[in-house]
This record gives C-alpha cells, sequence and structure tokens, in this order.
C-alpha cells in the first residue's frame, strides 16, 4: 500500500513537472521550413505592448499627365520642348490617382471591409479599425510584434493584378479572371534547392485563355529577321504585375491545361530562406484573395505608446512572486512535506491556468480577460 501511495504521487509529480515544462517553455516540432511552438504565444493588449498605427489616406495625387491631339489620340513621347497648346488643337489631361466617381462612401465601406477580411487571413491577433466616411481616410491600430510588418504591407497594398503582353502592354489577364491564389512549392532542377510560387488559379473562362496563352507566347525571338543576332530581344513573352510592380518576365516552356499559372517568387537552401519566400507569396496572396481594393490609399506608420509602461508590470509580477515564496517558505516550515507538495501543486495550478489562457487565445487588456480578440472593430 504505501509503495503504491510512493508511486502515485512520484507520478503525480512527474506529471505537474511535464505540463510546467510545457506551459512556461513551450513544445516545439518542425513545421514545413521552419520550427514553430505548438503553445500559443499570450495575447497582450496594446495598453502593455505598444503597437503601430497605420493611416491610409486616400490619394489626391495626379498619377500620370497625357496629352491628346485634336483627332483624340493620346502623343506619346511628348517633346519637352514643344508647346503643346489648345490653340493647336491639344489637350492635356491630368490622370488622378482616384476618379472622382469611386470616391464615395460605398467603396470607403467596401474598402474598410476588405482591410479587415485581410487583418483576419494575416493572424492579427488584435486590431482597432477606423473609418472617417466623409473623407474616406482609414485608420489600424494593431500590436507591434514579430508579424507587423507583413501585415502592414499586406493592408498597404491595392491588389490589383495584370498579366501583359511584354511587347505591347496589353491586359491579357486581371483580377475578374483570378479564382484563387495559391502558395505552392517544389524541389528545383538541381535537386538541393526549394523553389516558391505563387500559383494563380484562373476560372473557368480564364482557363481557356490561359491555355491559348501558353501556345502563343513561348519565348521566340526575332533571330530569324535579323542579321544580328546580338541585336534580337526576345518577344511573346508575358509580364506578371502587382499593384505596378513587375513581378516576374517569362514565357511558357509548355501548354498549360490545369488553368493555373504559377508566378516564381524565389529560391531557397535554407530553412530561413525558403520560409520568407513563402511568407511572402502569401501576402501576395491575401491581397488578392480579399479583392481589389476600390480606392487607392496613402500609407503611414506610426508608433503607438503603450499606457502601462514595463516596469509597472513587472513590479505588479515581482509583487506576485515574492508573496507566492514567503507563503510557500511559511507553508514548507509549517507542514514540512505536505508543504512542499502544496509548492508542487500551486506550480501545476499556474501552469495549468496559463496553458488555458494561451490554447483558448485570450486576449490579456487592461479591462480584463476578454475572449473576442478582434473587439474592437468600430
Amino acid at each position: 500500500m504505501k509503495k503504491y501511495k510512493t508511486l502515485l504521487i512520484v507520478t503525480i509529480i512527474l506529471a505537474i513537472v511535464a505540463v510546467s515544462a510545457i506551459s512556461f517553455f513551450g513544445l516545439y516540432m518542425k513545421k514545413e521550413f521552419t520550427t514553430v511552438n505548438l503553445i500559443p504565444d499570450y495575447i497582450l493588449g496594446m495598453e502593455f505592448k505598444g503597437g503601430i498605427m497605420l493611416t491610409l489616406d486616400v490619394d489626391t495625387s495626379v498619377k500620370s499627365t497625357n496629352i491628346y491631339d485634336k483627332d483624340g489620340n493620346l502623343v506619346e513621347n511628348p517633346d519637352p520642348n514643344t508647346d503643346y497648346t489648345a490653340a493647336d488643337g491639344y489637350t492635356t489631361v491630368d490622370e488622378m490617382a482616384n476618379n472622382s466617381d469611386v470616391l464615395n462612401e460605398q467603396n470607403y465601406d467596401k474598402a474598410k471591409n476588405i482591410l479587415i477580411n485581410r487583418l483576419k487571413q494575416t493572424g492579427a491577433k488584435q486590431y482597432d479599425i477606423r473609418e472617417d466616411k466623409g473623407t474616406g481616410k482609414i485608420s489600424i491600430n494593431i500590436p507591434n510584434d514579430n508579424n507587423a510588418n507583413q501585415i502592414i504591407g499586406v493592408l498597404a497594398e491595392t491588389g490589383k493584378v495584370e498579366v501583359q503582353d511584354n511587347d505591347t502592354k496589353a491586359v491579357l489577364l486581371s483580377n475578374q479572371d483570378i479564382a484563387k491564389a495559391n502558395v505552392v512549392y517544389g524541389t528545383a532542377q538541381d535537386g538541393t534547392s526549394t523553389n516558391v510560387y505563387l500559383q494563380l488559379q484562373m476560372t473557368k473562362d480564364a482557363a481557356k485563355k490561359l491555355s491559348d496563352m501558353s501556345n502563343k507566347y513561348t519565348g521566340s525571338t526575332n533571330a530569324a529577321n535579323s542579321t544580328d543576332d546580338s541585336t534580337s530581344s526576345p518577344t511573346n513573352e508575358i509580364t506578371v504585375l502587382y499593384d505596378d510592380n513587375t513581378l516576374a518576365t517569362t514565357y511558357f516552356g509548355g501548354a498549360v491545361t490545369d488553368g493555373n499559372l504559377n508566378v516564381y517568387i524565389g529560391n531557397g537552401t535554407t530553412s530561413q530562406d525558403i520560409n520568407g519566400y513563402m511568407q511572402q507569396a502569401k501576402g501576395l496572396a491575401i491581397g488578392i484573395n480579399t479583392g481589389k481594393m476600390p480606392v487607392a490609399y496613402t500609407p503611414s506608420a506610426n508608433d503607438l505608446t503603450p499606457t502601462i509602461n514595463t516596469k509597472t508590470v513587472m513590479n505588479c509580477i515581482y509583487g506576485v512572486i515574492a508573496f507566492l515564496v514567503l507563503l510557500n517558505i511559511f507553508l514548507i516550515i509549517k507542514f514540512r512535506l505536505n508543504g512542499v507538495y502544496s509548492l508542487i501543486l500551486q506550480a501545476g495550478y499556474i501552469a495549468v491556468l496559463l496553458l488555458i489562457i494561451r490554447e483558448t487565445n485570450v486576449l490579456i487588456t487592461i479591462e480584463g480577460i476578454a475572449r473576442n480578440s478582434n473587439c474592437c472593430v468600430n
């Protein structure tokens, strides 16, 4: 009977030690190309950690200035030394970043909803988003954590996708042709590195257009029409642009029949490099899947100062630790072995409580414990 009691006590102590070790130090495993902690981090409110305020102001700038002749034809490459006056039949038109017809409350609300969707897909644990319905200005507060830069990058994007003819700049595919964007990867031809791609899954109608494109844009050259191969330039290539920035200029090596356009993002040999390219592709995919912003914005970011400084928090923690130490010293002196058991049980209780807080993704704020971490949407 005594051996059974001793075995039971040892088993309970070992279980408490195991739970405490997992709670306080975490449980790690290899996942894809990085090591992750299976135990979620504590979610502290911005009162404790501070944050970043991203401000999106409606872009009122002039995107480009175009000159048209009397027949309404665009003057390409205008001569800077020539005066294109109205008296000579020319018309100068400023192309704004936002046309006046898109600046309305309906589009402002749509932009806000897109941003909320992006926040959720990036895994933002806490955010505060506000919209000025009169000016269209949107302000977003997020914690200043390891994911802040990636979240801000996704929020600041317009999400515009175009696949163009590399020579004529004619738009071949755009957002409306894309059903979904995914992140895919595979072993490179060298067998030692990994390629990461942004996969654009086309709609049923666009899949047919992509198939036709794959038979046309094959990377052939003008060499047959040129006497000097060194001056011939590639033709029949496509350019993939995201927010007017080139992601890739390429051609097809064969017919594409599955309706997927894989855009090369990067190649890596280490987990860190591969994970970096995957995060980049993931950000692009989120921007595409949540939809193109109906209004162009100018982003700016500023730091948010925590309302409760670290010193105050640490003083509270030290106070609780000091109280528990004194309490357990008293219990051990008075009750000896039972006092030691009490100490072990207290450690186990605290470890389990902390695991529950972390596993249920409870947001720790100054107001108390709030279960809805996305509670601050106005």
